[in-house]
């Protein structure tokens, strides 16, 4: 089990803000299966599951070749936001 931790950070001076989040829990099965628990971004007691990480594995490995309209920032949710911010994702074990 991996824990997917975002950190977001932007805006500048009167105007920056950050935030910290865990967003999701990566699980690998005894066979080596992956699966995805997503938190939502705009209803923290919303969730989806992904039984396959298929677009989602570029949430977990950074080396995975990005698929275009599906960047970190929209797979999380952000890419529809008019801001300019960056986020970056930690992935931790538990």
């Amino acid at each position: 089990m991996r824990l997917i931790r975002e950190r977001v950070t932007g805006g500048a001076g009167d105007g920056a803000f950050s935030w910290v989040a865990d967003r999701g829990l990566a699980l690998t099965g005894a066979g080596g299966e992956e699966s995805l628990l997503l938190a939502v971004p705009e209803t923290s007691e919303q969730s989806t599951c992904l039984p396959a990480l298929g677009l989602y594995r570029a949430l977990l490995d950074p080396a995975a070749p990005e698929t275009p309209g599906a960047t970190v920032k929209e797979l999380l949710g952000y890419g529809d936001r008019e801001r300019s911010f960056q986020i970056e994702v930690e992935i931790g074990i538990l």
